[in-house]
């Protein structure tokens, strides 16, 4: 009965050829939250502070030059901030008007439900997310956070998802982790094996940083591919950018 039920999601998942349309698609890691200030991890329910509106704002007009003709944004409030904010400037100048789709695809990996409004280095959480990176690449699971598998199926979801937008200019408010996920996914061929070891440990993504894929042709087969452009792309935020710029740049005094 489970090869069955097994055999029948692989035809569901793999049987269908995505359509694939050549495209840029454009990463951001949402804006600076209160539980970055605090330490107090709130999943879902962070809030955007000053600093991470001004982030919004400044970034915006980073992809307001590049023009956007889709924003596809994580369902937890704060990148929904960000996707609001970036279609209002990205919509000047415009008739017709930029969609916003929400999708859960692209939220943070969960983590078990007790640490929400618990400390990040709380003894508990601290041992258990140990574990669940000692024993990632066996499917290990705790209670309820994702696990490998889950996020490896989620990866191809997305990825799936992206190819088959009808847009050549994609722009994709996410969270640090899932890009993270989702650049390991890719580099490794579909597959989370050693994350933990590799991305998790060797990569970072600063607030608003901005990671660019492209779907295009193999410059030696032709056939149409998911490539990598680049990474953390933050020439707009404060750690190249000193504050009082940033302020103008975002039409404060």
């Amino acid at each position: 009965m489970f090869w069955k039920q097994f055999r029948s999601w692989l035809r569901e998942e793999f049987g269908k050829p995505a359509r694939k349309v050549p495209k840029k698609v454009y990463l951001i890691r949402h804006p600076h939250t209160n539980d970055e200030d605090d330490g107090i991890y709130r999943g879902e329910f962070a809030q955007v502070t000053e600093k991470g509106r001004e982030q919004s704002r400044v970034v915006a007009e980073r992809i307001a030059e590049i023009g956007a003709d889709l924003i596809v944004t994580s369902t937890y409030p704060r990148s929904i901030h960000l996707a609001n904010v970036l279609r209002e400037r990205c919509q000047v100048g415009r008739e017709r008007p930029i969609e916003v789709i929400p999708s859960s695809l692209f939220v943070e990996c969960r983590k078990p439900s007790f640490m929400v409004n618990e400390a990040r280095e709380h003894p508990r959480a601290a041992r258990i997310m140990r574990r669940h990176r000692k024993f990632f690449d066996w499917y290990y699971r705790s209670s309820d956070e994702e696990n490998r598998w889950m996020l490896e199926r989620r990866a191809h979801k997305s990825f799936r998802f992206l190819s088959e937008l009808d847009a050549e200019c994609v722009v994709v408010v996410t969270h640090g982790k899932f890009l993270r996920i989702l650049w390991h996914y890719l580099y490794e061929g579909g597959t989370l094996w050693g994350f933990y070891w590799m991305a998790d440990r060797l990569l970072r993504h600063d607030n608003t940083g901005v990671t660019v894929l492209e779907l295009a042709p193999n410059y030696r087969t032709g056939k149409i591919q998911w490539n990598a452009v680049s990474w953390n792309d933050r020439g707009h935020t404060e750690a190249f950018v000193p504050p009082d710029i940033l302020r103008a740049l975002a039409g404060k005094p």
